[in-house]
């Protein structure tokens, strides 16, 4: 049940996180760029989801690392011979790290690194990399939304009636001007 309660947290946090950034990231490119408000749109919709996802991630690798330590109490417990499928019925959450562990095994076993070591550093690579992939598109964002709002004309405002060099109002070529 515990693992039902990080899952839905992270997945709460994570869509909070990206929806949060999406909407300062928004309100950042229509204040400082002036780009329209439909790239500010699609730019907002694909970040919402996009961040969202990855914060997600990275938040749910954050809360896997805390289930190391049991897993590593865990395999001091069992034998030379590691039941792998026990760990992985017992703790589902790790079971994409674990592929990675079973993998790399036998430099593990080698070496005076533990598993649980090797799986924190692991899940640490996941996690930058999340990092990277969210700071990546924030650029990448920003980037276009500056050429965007340096090539991007501002509009006309449909209300102003008066001449903009004069400060009167403008003259209308049919009417001619009376004098009495």
């Amino acid at each position: 049940m515990a693992i039902l309660f990080e899952f839905i947290s992270a997945l709460f946090w994570g869509i909070l996180s990206g929806l949060l950034v999406a909407i300062v990231v928004a309100y950042i490119m229509k204040e400082v760029f002036s780009v329209s408000r439909l790239y500010i749109a699609i730019a907002g919709l694909f970040l919402c989801f996009f961040l969202s996802f990855q914060f997600t991630t990275l938040i749910a690798a954050a809360k896997t690392k805390a289930y190391i330590k049991n897993v590593d109490v865990l395999v001091k417990t069992i034998d030379e011979g590691v039941n792998w499928r026990e760990i992985e019925t017992t703790y589902p959450i790790l079971k994409p790290y674990l592929g990675k562990v079973t993998e790399q095994l036998e430099t593990v076993t080698g070496s005076s690194l533990s598993i649980a070591s090797y799986t924190i550093g692991v899940i640490n690579g996941y996690m930058w990399r999340r990092v990277a992939w969210i700071l990546g598109v924030l650029i990448l964002t920003f980037v276009t939304a500056g050429i965007l709002g340096t090539t991007q004309k501002p509009a006309p405002r449909a209300g102003n009636a008066r001449s903009r060099d004069r400060g009167t109002p403008p003259r209308s070529r049919n009417v001619r001007a009376t004098r009495r």
